[in-house]
């Protein structure tokens, strides 16, 4: 089979590559970084960098069918936000395996307004009042709430503070929504999940640890949480759910609450790639043996940044957790990482943007006929 992965960014690419390659399949890898992690693979078949397609849709689009065409793919993996513009590009090739939803479902779960309507009536999950917000005239100050936009991720634009003086700070309009939440506090939980055509064939929950903009994590204690399982099942049983999906919820004394849908890839695979045991016909993974916290090595500290290295808490995660990058050292230059970095700090300095904010500054989705 020939497989294409995008976002070769994406630390969970390496795993799906790892995936197919050690089963004998051919993988090719496409990003529109010049040198991404994945490009670095001495495994794959061919790493090819296409345009950005948040800034130039038209020339990704015509890329990504010349490289199906060219190496006869199979099967398309997204890994990071590209999803959404490939979810364009599906009934141009309906031979192939687009391994994602449809592009309806993704924009309805991606929206933190719209995934709340779709998940109404799921076992075992709260959903919290949220309400969309298209003037800050409309929006109430205090500490009940937090705000953040339609579309965002990193948790990098929440406000959850919400007073007069941040709200002078952002855009609000009919053109850049927000959502005004209420606020749990409580012990946050995230999962990864892999369906096929509604199947659920493998699912992991876990709290995250060493958080970025306390949000994304950078480590993952792996939990059993049938409560969230059964969940996830009752979720890709009522939408056929096919492709990756993860949640972030909050569980406190009132429950567990759904906070947002991601409908790609996130860091959870790292805890699922080694068990996976066939990919065709389709999806077979044994029971995953866990240890106790499992982190990105190097990557805890230039997630961090410079402030990290001085957090004992940051050191005390290294060492007591299990580096999952090691299991890709022998496919890896031991430069790919410093080399990778580096053009996602001078695209950060570029822009005068974040490091996270780098990371997805040229593929993220940020609505309809949206590119800032």
């Amino acid at each position: 089979m020939q497989v294409l992965i995008t976002g070769a960014r994406a630390p969970v690419a390496l795993e799906w590559a790892n995936i197919f390659c050690r089963q004998g399949h051919r993988v090719v890898m496409t990003d529109a970084l010049k040198q991404p992690l994945g490009s670095f693979l001495k495994q794959i078949e061919d790493y090819i960098q296409t345009s950005s397609p948040r800034f130039s849709f038209a020339d990704y689009q015509t890329q990504i069918l010349d490289i199906i065409d060219q190496f006869d793919i199979d099967m398309v993996v997204p890994t990071c936000e590209e999803v959404f513009f490939l979810a364009e590009l599906v009934k141009q090739r309906p031979h192939v395996n687009w391994f994602m939803p449809d592009a309806e479902l993704l924009l309805v779960l991606h929206n933190k307004l719209t995934v709340f309507e779709a998940l109404s009536g799921l076992p075992n999950v709260v959903l919290p009042a949220t309400h969309l917000v298209t003037d800050r005239h409309d929006v109430v100050c205090g500490s009940e709430t937090v705000l953040k936009p339609v579309y965002s991720r990193f948790g990098a634009q929440v406000i959850c503070d919400v007073t007069p003086p941040a709200l002078a700070q952002i855009n609000i309009s009919t053109d850049v929504p927000w959502v005004q939440q209420q606020k749990i506090v409580g012990q946050p939980i995230c999962n990864y999940a892999l369906f096929e055509n509604g199947q659920m064939q493998i699912h992991q929950a876990y709290q995250p640890r060493l958080c970025v903009n306390q949000s994304a994590a950078s480590a993952f204690q792996p939990i059993d949480d049938p409560a969230i399982e059964q969940f996830m099942r009752a979720f890709g049983q009522r939408f056929g759910y096919h492709g990756q999906v993860s949640f972030d919820f909050m569980r406190d004394s009132h429950g567990l609450y759904v906070i947002e849908c991601n409908p790609r890839a996130t860091s959870g695979l790292h805890l699922v790639a080694p068990f996976c045991q066939s990919v065709v016909p389709h999806f077979v993974f044994s029971e995953p043996k866990l240890a106790s916290l499992y982190h990105l090595g190097a990557m805890v500290f230039l997630a961090g940044g410079v402030t990290s290295l001085f957090r004992y808490q940051t050191w005390q995660g290294y060492f007591a957790g299990k580096n999952v990058m090691k299991r890709h050292h022998k496919e890896l230059s031991i430069f790919a990482p410093v080399l990778s970095f580096s053009e996602l700090y001078r695209q950060a300095k570029k822009h005068r943007i974040s490091l996270s904010q780098a990371s997805t500054y040229d593929i993220e989705w940020n609505g309809p006929g949206q590119t800032v």
